[in-house]
């Protein structure tokens, strides 16, 4: 192996492991989500007041 060919595949490494962290795996998040909540008859008796 040629330092020419150590040199060419150290970048492609370093581009291939620049690609891989900045790649996001999996699902989106969420920008707004509406989580329901069922509030319980104390969190409701002070309302209004």
């Amino acid at each position: 192996m040629t330092p020419e060919e150590i040199a060419e595949r150290l970048v492609l490494a370093a581009e291939i492991h620049e690609a891989a962290s900045t790649a996001r795996v999996g699902p989106q998040h969420a920008k707004s989500a509406s989580l329901g909540y069922a509030h319980t008859w104390a969190d409701r008796s002070g309302w209004g007041e």
